[in-house]
Parts: structure tokens; C-alpha cells; sequence
């Protein structure tokens, strides 16, 4: 993705969610480290000035003598029950700024019940951590059940689950999504104005979505082929030609991976082929998404094999190993054939027999 089309997509989401309330909570260890280094609160003001209704939730006030650290002396400490409560303070350039009064033992669930009275979107928890860790490695986003099941296998743990936690609750209170980010410049802006994200993000309701491709989606689909050089059409319009079968995956409307499935031979053989992901993207569980809608698809074809060349798809297998605890197996066969039968000078394929 080009400078360019990272910031065009910043702007479309600044423009999503004008008007829009996104509680942003610091905890009071993490405030102290932020104002001294004056980070985080110019990302704030500047997101406040984009027509985003941002509202700080601290867990102490600050020190009057430290007030004047924050940017532009801009926030402006209120009491809020509700979304009109905010607007005095918006409508005088003001970032409200809410007191945690401890009503609940924890301030990450205060700030959770917080944002359901405000009808928040969103909810920021700025934490000395970046996110969820499995495996030594940054989860970018979580549903519900996944996070509840990290958090019964002891993965997510320590003050890392009072936040998940607290994130859970917030969603299944309507808040559509929670971030989880590590406080320091720039980051509240990428994981919120990026796809791709600087934490970890838990949400309810559908974020990501596997359609058949439209007309609409040729563009980038002809750019995802093109980085990965598998493009089989020197330009879109024979592309058209040959999108018969043809499934894109979208995060947030964006197209960040495409496939074609195709039946071969005896019609009970299924061609997985042109699967790629937007190399921005790996890492994020749709290699597995797709590949797991992949086999729910060629069974409602009626096949009773599905298979895939190396050389027709950017297949990373080490990025997810339920690849072969879906049951793919690495075999040499005679492609061409109606019986698709082994061979030791074959063709190596990913082969899964339902």
C-alpha cells in the first residue's frame, strides 16, 4: 500500500466516524509517563479537531500545577452520564475529560460502563503493554469468544485480563470495538485510522466479511495480483474474464485477500488458486479464514477433493499450522489427468480429502 492510499484510507476513516464518541482510558501510571513525554494527548487533540468526539478517562485528576502539560490546555475535566453531557465542553474546543469516581473496584470496568452511558463506538485502554500476546506473538484482533477463550486457557492473564475483561463487557454493552494499545506517540492514530492497527482490537458484530467479488473490487484485486506476481491478465479488462468463482476478503470494506475456486477432472475435485493476501495483512488470521470458507465452499460444489499449487497461490504454511490440522497433505500428482492420480514426478499440491 502506497503513501498515498494510507493516507486516503486515514481520511475515510476520519470521516466514518465524525460525530462519533471514542472514550480514550489512562491509567494513572501510564498519564505521568505520557505527560512528561508529551505523548498521546496531541494525537487526541489532533483527532478531536477531525470531527471525532474524543473523551479522556483518567483514574485520578491531574495536579493543577501540571494541567497546563497537556496540549493547547485543552481538556477539560466534566461530569458525564450521558452524550449531551460532553457537548459544552466540545462546543468550546475542550476535550471532556472524565474522573473515574471508583464506583467499581476496577477502573478498566468504570471505563467500560462509561462508554456504554456515552454510546461510545469505541473504547482506547492505553497501557504500558501493546496487546494480547499468544505464542510471543501481537494477536491484532479478537471476537468475543476468541478473547473469553484465551483468557480460560490462562493465555491472557495478570492485569492484561482485567482489561480484556472490561473490553468484553463494553462490547457486549454496545460498544462496537475495544483497542488495546501501548502508550506512545503515534500509536492511538494508527490503530485507530489504519486497517492494519498498532494493538490489539476486540470486537463484537461482523468486521471482517468472505463475498463473492464485484465490479467494484476489480482495482484491488488487480494490485493484490499484481504484488504477488500471480496476475494472469496484463490489465482489468480480461481480468473480467475470468473472475468466475472468484471470493474476496474484506477487513472494514477493503479488499486484503482474494481466491478462485474452480472444479477440475471428474467435477469432484476442487482448484484452489490466484489466494493471496495483502502482505500488510499477514499474520492477522485470514490465511486460515479463508481457507477454512475455501473448504465450505468446494463441499457445497459437490467436490470431494480440494487441492492447491504452490505455484498458483502465495501460500505462507508456516504463518498458521491448522493448515494441516485441517487435515492438507503434501502428494505429488499427475495434474492434467481425470483421475488426478500420484506420481513421483508429479506436481507437489496441498491435497484435503473431505
Amino acid at each position: 500500500m502506497s503513501d498515498t492510499d494510507r493516507i486516503r484510507q486515514a481520511c475515510l476513516y476520519c470521516i466514518s466516524f465524525r460525530g462519533s464518541i471514542i472514550v480514550v482510558k489512562i491509567g494513572r501510571k501510564v498519564t505521568e509517563k505520557i505527560i512528561r513525554q508529551n505523548r498521546i494527548f496531541s494525537d487526541i487533540a489532533l483527532m478531536a479537531n477531525s470531527g471525532l468526539v474524543m473523551v479522556l478517562a483518567l483514574k485520578e485528576a491531574p495536579e493543577k500545577d501540571r494541567q497546563l502539560v497537556y496540549p493547547f490546555n485543552v481538556c477539560h475535566i466534566i461530569e458525564a452520564n450521558s452524550a449531551e453531557d460532553l457537548m459544552p465542553a466540545v462546543s468550546l474546543g475542550k476535550i471532556p475529560t472524565v474522573i473515574l469516581d471508583r464506583k467499581f473496584e476496577d477502573s478498566d470496568i468504570e471505563a467500560a460502563d462509561l462508554a456504554t452511558r456515552l454510546g461510545a463506538k469505541k473504547l482506547v485502554f492505553i497501557t504500558h503493554s501493546q496487546g494480547v500476546f499468544e505464542t510471543q506473538r501481537l494477536v491484532s484482533e479478537l471476537t468475543i469468544d476468541e478473547a473469553e477463550r484465551l483468557i480460560g486457557s490462562g493465555i491472557i492473564k495478570d492485569g492484561m485480563k482485567n482489561k480484556v475483561q472490561a473490553s468484553i463487557k463494553a462490547c457486549r454493552s454496545g460498544v462496537e470495538r475495544v483497542h488495546i494499545i501501548y502508550g506512545e506517540k503515534g500509536a492511538l492514530l494508527k490503530e485507530l485510522l489504519t486497517v492494519q492497527g498498532s494493538g490489539t482490537m476486540i470486537y463484537r458484530g461482523q468486521y471482517f466479511e468472505i463475498r463473492p467479488v464485484n465490479s467494484a473490487d476489480m482495482s484491488e484485486i488487480f494490485e493484490l495480483l499484481n504484488i504477488s506476481n500471480l496476475n494472469i491478465c496484463p490489465d482489468l479488462q480480461p481480468l473480467e474474464t475470468h473472475l468466475d468463482g472468484f471470493y474476496v476478503h474484506t477487513t472494514d470494506q477493503s479488499v486484503t485477500g482474494c481466491m478462485k475456486l474452480s472444479l477440475e477432472g471428474s467435477d469432484e475435485i476442487a482448484e484452489l488458486s490466484q489466494f493471496v493476501v495483502s502482505p500488510e495483512y499477514d499474520f492477522m488470521g485470514i490465511y486460515f479464514r479463508m481457507i477454512s470458507r475455501a473448504i465450505e465452499l468446494a463441499k457445497e460444489m459437490g467436490a470431494k477433493k480440494l487441492f492447491l499449487r504452490p505455484s498458483k497461490n502465495i501460500i505462507l504454511v508456516g504463518v498458521d499450522p491448522r493448515f494441516f490440522q485441517l487435515g492438507f497433505r503434501r502428494i505429488k500428482l499427475k495434474i492434467g489427468t481425470s483421475s488426478f492420480a500420484k506420481s513421483d514426478d508429479g506436481e507437489e499440491v496441498f491435497l484435503l480429502d473431505f
